[in-house]
């Protein structure tokens, strides 16, 4: 269910550009409706007069009928698996919508060439730039423009060219050889999170290991469990174990159970 904050009564100047903005919707899909702080939906409603902002934490809201009518989906960058299969329906659905992504903390973010390649999204915004700039990049967006933060493209750079990776060293995790496909489709930080999970770790500690936040894990365990085709974190854990035990040990014969690998 999607709320909805309807803008249009704040008396303040509604110009992009030189062009008057009509009314329309901005679609914000997040983990819950925490995603976006009160402060910074104040400063909307003053910058764009006659922009209602709806907030989900489901991407199917974005099929829904909107009026006035829907001229942007922001979603967050951990939702981007799945954006992947919900988009060409979405923009069928929402033919004068636009998609982009947002993030609070880059070190979230796991593979920045994969954000980028997300299809159909033309523009990525982090909540963590200085307000005016923040709503500048929004305006652009609104009227069409693009927007993509230089320090992105730079370590999207680095990367391509065998540089640093953005990401902070995270200690490896162990193979996934189980029988399982969904393994297969685990990132490398999904991977390290099942780990600590088999492990027992909850989401505080897991967030404290891998200097995420406890927001970002709960992104990732939600992908997990839907690759791994389970029903919670437990079954997702016996998975893990399981594969373990399937293949062969290192020492101590074949078919010896090996224990989790600790992470330093």
């Amino acid at each position: 269910m999607a709320s909805m904050i309807d803008t249009s009564d704040v008396a303040a100047s509604a110009v992009l550009g030189t062009v008057p903005m009509r009314r329309r919707t901005l679609l914000i899909i997040g983990d819950d409706e925490d995603c976006v702080s009160r402060n910074l939906l104040h400063a909307m409603a003053l910058e764009f007069p006659g922009l209602r902002v709806s907030i989900s934490s489901e991407l199917e809201a974005a099929y829904q009928r909107f009026d006035p009518q829907l001229a942007l989906i922001l979603v967050d960058v951990a939702l981007r698996e799945d954006l992947r299969e919900h988009a060409p329906a979405i923009l069928r659905s929402q033919p004068g919508a636009s998609l982009a992504l947002f993030f609070s903390d880059e070190r979230a973010v796991v593979d920045w060439p994969d954000v980028l390649g997300t299809p159909f999204v033309r523009s990525v915004l982090p909540m963590n730039l200085r307000l005016d700039v923040w709503l500048a990049a929004m305006r652009l967006i609104l009227i069409g423009g693009d927007y993509l933060p230089f320090a992105l493209l730079g370590a999207f750079a680095s990367r391509a060219a065998g540089g640093a990776v953005l990401e902070r060293s995270a200690p490896p995790p162990a193979p996934m050889l189980g029988p399982r496909p969904g393994f297969r489709d685990l990132t490398l930080r999904e991977q390290q999170i099942l780990e600590l999970v088999a492990r027992g770790r909850q989401n505080k500690l897991i967030a404290a290991a891998l200097d995420l936040s406890e927001h970002t894990v709960k992104i990732h365990l939600h992908n997990i469990i839907r690759k791994l085709g389970v029903h919670n974190r437990t079954e997702a854990a016996r998975l893990y174990l399981d594969g373990l035990a399937a293949r062969p040990a290192a020492r101590g014969g074949e078919g010896a159970r090996p224990e989790p690998p600790l992470m330093p």
